[in-house]
């Protein structure tokens, strides 16, 4: 991953609402692109039809005001197991991403 190095932002200095602003982020990749990825708590994926996966702030009631889908995401420890399951079961089934 060709970036130079930042100071990883917290999640608080994305957006003042934030009920867990002092979370700190990592830099992974995401669709192929470097972006901050933070791990809260309190954010949940909700399934939209026709629209795909939006993540959810339990604490806001509404979505997360950190991630922005771009440069910005939120995980939840509650998402990796369903994410774990469908990268296996992909390798499984030789389905490639």
């Amino acid at each position: 991953m060709d970036t130079p190095k930042r100071i990883p932002p917290h999640s608080g200095d994305i957006c003042a609402q934030c009920p867990n602003p002092d979370v700190v982020s990592s830099l992974k990749v995401h669709f192929g692109k470097p972006a901050w990825e933070w791990e809260c708590s309190y954010a949940e994926e909700l399934h939209v039809l026709g629209e795909g996966i939006e993540i959810v702030c339990s604490k806001l009631d509404g979505n997360c005001c950190v991630d922005n889908n771009k440069d910005y995401f939120v995980v939840s420890p509650k998402i990796y197991p369903l994410r774990s399951f469908l990268e296996a079961t992909k390798k499984y089934l030789g389905i490639k991403s």
